[in-house]
């Protein structure tokens, strides 16, 4: 037998050989990992195919900064809480996969191979004490998260992105002074949105930033507009299409332990004090219905800046006028497109690098 090797570097390729014994197909399957849009600290990035970008913008003076804000579409969001619980302490770098996770919170998925328990609901590692952070605080080992489906308002006909929310972006109790310039935990903005007459998330632009008031990474959420009908149809073609449905559903499981918003709760999380929605499976899908028609009603004011103002976003009524006689009626005309989400007037490129600066535009 002859013991001489064929090196193996970067650059090799298998011999040409190799198939004819093994075959094309072999058992070292690809990696396989969600695209989506997380944060390690407060820095935004997103990950596809592998790679990971950071989100940054030019500044004043022409230097490059981490985007502070940006602006999404939520496609779709699963009404239950996902859970997910990882052995050990989290080490910068270091790929793993939870020890168990649920998807709706109510049982360990079917690829788990070794369950803690047969519900989540009376596994030891999802109750209160069951992990000791390291401020002394009694938290849960088996932290909960929000699973949602994004896309850059910019370029709705990007890739749909995973957005994983911890426990403190689902729910806050002690959010008022932010609440008064418009800005929400995520249940709390579902609700505001309910309020202004909004029955679906991928129908207005979702402004998404950092909470100024802590150190870890808490999302807070903001209506920055409506999005005009041309852009409301794009959104309608791909709020529940496959790609989407996937994602919600878990179907394309990433291996490697998250980071940032898929990692576990952060220090300082408040979420045993929230009160946990009833899980529930993937979400049913109800096809769009029709627009009926109906006398046009009020129109949002124009869009404003996501700087913090007080005013709560772009959803304050307007004036109500007179409504003056028609022939017949029509059906409600589209709000104007929020500032903020429109594209800009540069061509925007297909690539992720093109997208740099849109995220935040």
């Amino acid at each position: 037998m002859n013991t001489a090797l064929v090196a193996i570097d970067s650059t090799a390729v298998a011999p040409a050989y190799a198939d004819a014994f093994f075959g094309e197909e072999g058992n070292v399957a690809d990696k396989v990992t969600i695209p989506s849009l997380s944060f390690k600290g407060k820095v935004w990035r997103v990950s596809m195919d592998g790679s990971e970008t950071v989100l940054t913008r030019k500044n004043q003076d022409g230097e490059d900064e981490p985007t502070p804000i940006v602006k999404m579409v939520v496609l779709n969001f699963l009404k239950s809480r996902s859970r997910a619980y990882y052995e050990g302490a989290y080490e910068e770098g270091k790929a793993a996969a939870p020890r168990c996770a649920s998807i709706d919170g109510v049982a360990p998925d079917a690829s788990v191979a070794e369950p803690m328990s047969s519900t989540c609901a009376s596994c030891p590692m999802s109750a209160k004490g069951s992990k000791i952070s390291d401020n002394g605080k009694a938290t849960v080992a088996c932290a909960q998260n929000k699973r949602l489906v994004v896309v850059p308002a910019a370029k709705l006909d990007f890739q749909p992105l995973l957005l994983r929310l911890a426990p403190t972006s689902i729910w806050d109790k002690d959010n008022k002074e932010n609440e008064a310039k418009g800005w929400f935990a995520w249940d709390q903005y579902v609700d505001w949105l309910r309020t202004k007459g909004v029955n679906h998330t991928a129908k207005v632009v979702t402004s998404i930033k950092f909470d100024s008031r802590v150190a870890y990474p808490k999302l807070l959420f903001k209506g920055a507009g409506w999005l005009d009908e041309a852009s409301m149809s794009a959104a309608a073609k791909v709020w529940n299409s496959e790609a989407v449905t996937d994602i919600l559903s878990g179907k394309e499981f990433a291996t490697a332990k998250p980071s940032g918003s898929e990692g576990a709760a952060p220090e300082g999380d408040d979420d045993m004090a929230a009160p946990a929605p009833t899980p529930a499976p993937a979400p049913k899908v109800k096809a769009a219905p029709k627009p009926k028609p109906a006398p046009v009603a009020p129109a949002p004011v124009a869009a404003v800046d996501d700087d913090d103002d007080e005013d709560g976003g772009i959803f304050q009524p307007a004036a109500a006028a007179a409504p003056a006689p028609a022939p017949a009626p029509a059906p409600a005309a589209a709000a104007p497109v929020a500032a903020a989400a429109a594209p800009a007037a540069a061509t925007v490129a297909a690539g992720l690098a093109g997208l740099m600066a849109e995220w935040d535009d």
